[in-house]
């Protein structure tokens, strides 16, 4: 029941990059972490175990699920680029231009960003972020999360590690753009997932979804004021506050959308909603520069705000159009193949399902 949580993740991040929201792209790469922490130990857990068949199925699986997507969406973006020209792609996102390097191709085939969000050349800028999943994705598959114990210790190795380096560099805000500060996020969804009924026994008691849903929503809303303090000390401080807040409440969704029982109607439509996540969060500056490239070439007189509304709105449309064909190929071809990989373990086995 993660559909709909992950695509209003993925228009947050729209609304960072293209209207300057403040705070809420961070926050939803955040919690996008804590959920693939969760979930990757979920399924290592419930479906492909911890063997040399297991990960090799849960690779290939996890390798079918990016790329494919990302590979079409980066063909169209060079055909956008190479239409439109160099020179207003440029103006309009610095980072996202045709590689002129071979090891920027590689880069950008691999989706492996060395430096990740400073990396020059990215044809899609929003994937450094999936360099660090990957990243991830391989160190649960390796069994980082595969019990109790160890998941603890990294979770509790990863606040120390995330902290000395707040104190350590004078820089007291969590860094979701550091592949080792991620950890934390990572280890989070995992830890909740070996602790859940205790966990969630204890929300249901004192602290429902009714209470947890609404007030993730308003530390969204409340953190959209610090540009307008004038006081760094205070800034800071509440900055640190609410990113924290942040990360206990999608924890504590994360645990109460996973306990909602719900109808197959309802589960298939919250599973097609999800479907969007990934190419409006890939595509969505690609989407944005096809309508900025529009206003451009129309030289259409709109308002700064007003202009940034429409590429906003522009992207959204663009990016979920794109997204309903690549998501009808990949239900064609691609879920064919994941499904032949896909496990389940059985009185200590593991057989093909």
């Amino acid at each position: 029941m993660f559909g709909l949580l992950r695509t209003i993740l993925a228009i947050n991040v729209v609304a960072y990059h293209i209207l300057k929201v403040p705070a809420i792209g961070p926050y939803a790469v955040y919690s996008f972490f804590i959920l693939s922490g969760f979930l990757m130990t979920m399924i290592m857990q419930k479906t492909y175990g911890y063997t040399l068949f297991g990960f090799k199925n849960y690779t290939s699986n996890r390798l079918l699920r990016l790329y494919p997507i990302y590979w079409i969406l980066m063909i169209v973006t060079l055909l956008v680029i190479y239409s439109i020209g160099n020179d207003i792609t440029q103006k309009f996102h610095p980072n996202l231009r045709i590689p002129t390097t071979w090891k920027e191709f590689l880069a950008n085939t691999l989706m492996i960003f060395p430096g990740l969000m400073e990396y020059p050349t990215r044809i899609l800028p929003a994937t450094w972020a999936l360099t660090i999943e990957l990243f991830f994705y391989l160190l649960i598959g390796l069994g980082i999360s595969k019990n109790r114990k160890i998941t603890l210790v990294w979770f509790i190795s990863s606040i120390i590690f995330t902290f000395y380096m707040m104190f350590s560099t004078k820089a007291f805000a969590y860094d979701y753009s550091n592949l080792l500060t991620a950890s934390l996020p990572f280890s989070l969804g995992a830890f909740i997932y070996h602790y859940r009924e205790v966990l969630f026994s204890l929300l249901k008691r004192s602290f429902p979804l009714k209470i947890s849903l609404p007030l993730f929503i308003l530390n969204l809303v409340v953190s959209l004021s610090l540009p307008l303090l004038e006081n760094d000390s205070l800034v800071w401080k509440l900055d640190f506050f609410f990113a924290t807040l942040n990360i206990a409440l999608t924890a504590c969704l994360i645990l109460q959308l996973q306990n909602i029982k719900t109808n197959k109607k309802w589960m298939k439509l919250d599973k097609k909603i999800g479907d969007y996540s990934y190419p409006i969060y890939i595509f969505h500056w690609s989407a944005a520069l096809i309508v900025f490239w529009l206003l451009t070439v129309q030289n259409i007189q709109i308002s700064k705000p007003n202009n940034d509304i429409v590429i906003f709105l522009g992207a959204l449309v663009i990016s979920y159009i794109i997204g309903s064909f690549v998501n009808k190929f990949n239900d064609k071809y691609i879920e064919r193949l994941r499904k032949k990989n896909r496990t389940v373990k059985d009185a200590g086995s593991l057989t093909k399902i």
